[in-house]
């Protein structure tokens, strides 16, 4: 239930309000609202009473290894968004994914915590290799751009009273609504919604805007049953890791 719970409080636009509490590398201030939002939803309450459960049971996730442990170990939320995001990007099938999920078990980890974690070598690999071309997706200017480029424009709606930081907790179509009331922030969604080129810098030009956005590098390294992690078990693979983990994301980006 924490598992199923734990991004109950996502704002509007997600992750990009982590860009703008310049909370990226980290994630967890969007997850404040958690413990709120649970305690003040009667139709929550009343599914909780009936399971003997209170809100302090389930508002933090992070109390289960099995939902939430310490990056780069494998919990239920990595592993959601890993297969999920490894389909949609279209770098797995559905038969392929079904093909790692099945070989999925539960094992104490060298911290003595249940920790999902596999029981074959090559699909542990398949999975962790997975994982690292999504994460060059979530890293990459494109996206480092797309979003503090949102971020900013919220943030500046927030300063011109256009919006509100309750606003964040309704729907997106409303915040845009409210942003096109405005010339300036509309022109700024305009353009936000027709980027199609991303430029680069190695130092910030004079015009324009250009941000220089540090890049939240996320990597999986799960662990084989009886055997230990995945990079100490393949050589290619933890190179794989470790060029990942060494890339320079220190450059400035516009786009158009």
């Amino acid at each position: 239930i924490a598992g199923l719970l734990h991004d109950i409080s996502s704002p509007v636009f997600a992750h990009v309000i982590d860009f703008l509490n310049g909370d990226h590398e980290t994630q967890e201030s969007t997850e404040e609202k958690t413990e709120e939002i649970i305690e003040n939803s009667l139709e929550i309450q009343a599914i909780l009473r009936k399971y003997n459960l209170t809100t302090k049971d389930v508002y933090d996730y992070h109390m289960y290894p099995i939902a939430d442990n310490d990056s780069p170990l494998l919990s239920a939320d990595r592993l959601e968004y890993t297969l999920g995001n490894a389909y949609y990007y279209g770098f797995k099938s559905m038969e392929e994914i079904k093909y790692i999920y099945d070989d999925l078990t539960i094992s104490k980890n060298e911290f003595d915590e249940d920790e999902i974690s596999f029981k074959s070598l090559h699909k542990a690999i398949e999975f962790t290799s997975a994982a690292i071309l999504n994460s060059k997706v979530y890293t990459c200017n494109e996206d480092r751009f797309s979003m503090q480029y949102l971020a900013d424009l919220l943030k500046l709606a927030v300063n011109k009273n256009i919006i509100t930081l309750d606003d964040f907790y309704t729907v997106e179509n409303q915040v845009i609504i409210k942003l096109k009331t405005d010339d300036e922030l509309k022109s700024l969604w305009d353009n936000f919604r027709n980027l199609s080129q991303i430029y680069t810098s190695k130092e910030k030009p004079e015009n324009g805007y250009w941000v220089n956005i540090p890049a939240k590098r996320r990597y999986i390294n799960p662990q084989v049953v009886s055997q230990g992690r995945v990079s100490n078990l393949s050589q290619k693979l933890s190179k794989e890791i470790n060029d990942f983990l060494n890339v320079d994301f220190n450059i400035w980006l516009s786009g158009k």
